[in-house]
């Protein structure tokens, strides 16, 4: 029996309500210390799989509020504890994976599970190699917004235990932000900038967690919601909603501030948009990121070339579009006339039509797909607080698979179809449920968010739904070419950004030109670029190769071919990294 013993030092934030206050966080943190350890006790590799889940689970106790209960998988809720933001815990962090990755090696199997799984553990590794190029406090992937939402969305309140322990995690938040102003602060003195835009945006983004009333602010609205549909006596809840209100206006809210303050001060030291190329090691982040995001192996060059030969495909095939509606300008003086006649929707009724629309793609997915293939539950639409995004739905099956619908402003018919069609089915919502109630792969695959298949289904699932006449009209298609020629346009920005050494005047200016994108969203993707490298990659390269794999495989089955096979072959083996996804899709088709 093969076995492995990993001694770590677990600094989890549990509750503690002692009568003096702590005078710093590093006594907090010797105060709960607790040795934790791990042992690797596996006669078989799908056994390990099953270790390694849970392990890995418990020591990011938020994470498994995003997924739900667990406990047939042995992992039980943590609510009352925070995942740490220290050094220590990214060290030992380190050590784990590099463990994890030994005992896996140590066995002799070499299938799809162990590949992907094998790719997932150096994949974490390298991320936290490069933890100091990484943008943590980014209004797109900081922690901060993901503590939010933790305390807003995935902490599920069903009982008074489950309340206190949200209390219990409101008032220990004041320890991890403590480290991440630490993290942060320590980052720039080594020359590790978020650039002034992107400080911006997340000041703005803290400043809408904290209002100057408490009846004002979110967790406080919805922590009194949830607690006042519990059933308890009126004693309770009084108690609970004080207790709640007196935590959040004495810990969480002074601590965001405290965060916003460090990001305000850094913004005199901080450079103008520069690319990742600009920080230490900077090139060789820059391509981890892009090996991270696309799951290949290509380069920046490769990248840019793509995104250049994209972009004037589908400019060309937008201009053919114009051109058979009687349009008879350039590319984007046709766009501004299209633009003007379009029909717009605001409020409850932009809701009203990406529902209608995602209702009648959903009526007729079995076109497309076998039963087994086809999602559990319908699309959920519901407005956003800001942006448009789609969350996972819980392995448990309490928190259903969301669409967050932005509202703000007027959205124009024309593109309404694809949006929908790409965040809802057959794109996002199909294909993330789809994976989460796989039986046939371990559940440690089922964390390894695999960018590049999962966005490129999505873009591909747009694609899927222009081929087979869902946008009913020559204005519908032309919002379907200028969407994917947005994505195109992202392999050129990204890598002109952080491999070309672009200004950021020169990337927005590519976008408005040659992406065709309104000055002001230019603007806003080229800061998204610059904070979260690599990301915006992924989507096209994605779709190209899900197209690549169905042009094969109809080569491949000729008269057999069935694209609810196809599909099902894409689908069936869960998410996984392009390179993998090929080999797997071609090596199954040989065993036919």
């Amino acid at each position: 029996m093969k076995k492995i013993i990993i001694v770590l030092l677990m600094f989890f934030l549990v509750a503690c309500e002692a009568n003096v206050e702590p005078e710093s966080t590093e006594e907090v943190v010797k105060g709960i210390e607790s040795k934790v350890e791990i042992v690797f006790e596996s006669e078989s590799i799908d056994e390990f799989y099953d270790e390694l889940f849970a392990e890995i689970l418990n020591r990011n106790p938020q994470y498994i509020d995003d997924l739900g209960d667990l406990t047939a998988y042995g992992v039980e809720f943590q609510k009352d504890k925070l995942t740490p933001g220290d050094e220590t815990y990214f060290k030992e962090m380190i050590q784990f994976y590099e463990k994890a990755l030994s005992q896996l090696n140590s066995y002799d199997v070499d299938d799809i599970n162990y590949r992907n799984v094998k790719w997932y553990l150096e994949i974490e590794l390298g991320e936290l190699q490069y933890r100091q190029q990484e943008f943590f406090l980014s209004f797109i992937i900081g922690e901060h917004r993901s503590l939010h939402t933790l305390l807003l969305e995935t902490h599920i309140i069903e009982t008074k235990e489950d309340a206190e322990d949200w209390i219990v995690r409101v008032k220990n938040s004041q320890l991890v932000i403590n480290d991440w102003i630490n993290r942060y602060n320590k980052a720039t003195e080594a020359g590790y900038l978020m650039d002034p835009y992107t400080i911006d945006s997340t000041i703005g983004q803290i400043s809408s967690y904290t209002k100057s009333k408490i009846v004002f602010v979110d967790l406080y609205k919805r922590f009194k919601e949830d607690v006042e549909k519990l059933g308890l006596s009126s004693i309770d809840e009084e108690e609970l909603i004080a207790d709640a209100e007196e935590k959040i206006e004495e810990y969480y809210i002074p601590s965001m501030n405290a965060l916003k303050n460090a990001l305000y001060d850094s913004k005199d030291i901080s450079k103008e948009s520069n690319g990742v190329w600009a920080l230490p090691d900077g090139e060789a982040y820059y391509e981890f990121a892009l090996k991270r995001h696309t799951t290949t192996n290509m380069t920046p060059d490769e990248i840019h070339q793509l995104g250049l030969i994209e972009v004037e495909r589908i400019q060309n095939e937008m201009m053919n579009a114009f051109k058979e509606l009687g349009y008879d300008g350039s590319l984007g003086e046709n766009l501004d006339v299209f633009n003007r006649a379009a029909k717009g929707y605001s409020g409850q009724e932009a809701m009203d039509e990406y529902v209608r629309v995602a209702s009648l793609m959903h009526d007729n997915l079995s076109d497309f797909f076998y039963k087994e293939d086809l999602p559990a539950s319908r699309p959920d639409i519901r407005t956003s607080p800001g942006g448009n995004f789609y969350v996972t739905p819980s392995i448990d099956g309490k928190r259903s698979g969301v669409y967050y619908l932005d509202l703000g402003g007027v959205h124009l018919d024309y593109g309404i179809n694809t949006l929908a069609f790409h965040e809802t089915v057959p794109g996002h919502h199909l294909e993330r449920e789809h994976e989460l109630l796989l039986d046939n792969i371990p559940m440690v695959r089922k964390i390894a968010f695999n960018t590049a298949y999962i966005e490129g289904w999505a873009l591909y699932a747009e694609m899927l739904a222009d081929e087979n006449g869902f946008n009913p009209t020559p204005e519908h298609r032309i919002g379907y070419l200028k969407s994917e020629l947005h994505r195109a346009a992202r392999l050129v920005v990204d890598t002109g950004i952080h491999y070309k050494k672009w200004s950021r005047v020169q990337a927005i200016d590519y976008l408005v030109m040659e992406g065709l994108l309104h000055p002001g969203y230019a603007q806003a993707e080229v800061t998204r670029y610059t904070t979260w490298p690599g990301q915006a990659c992924a989507y096209k390269i994605g779709q190209l190769k899900i197209k690549e794999l169905r042009e094969y495989t109809e080569e491949q089955m000729g008269g057999d071919y069935d694209i609810k096979a196809f599909h099902h072959l894409i689908l069936g083996n869960g998410s996984m990294p392009l390179e993998l996804l090929e080999e797997y899709v071609k090596s199954s088709l040989e065993r036919e």
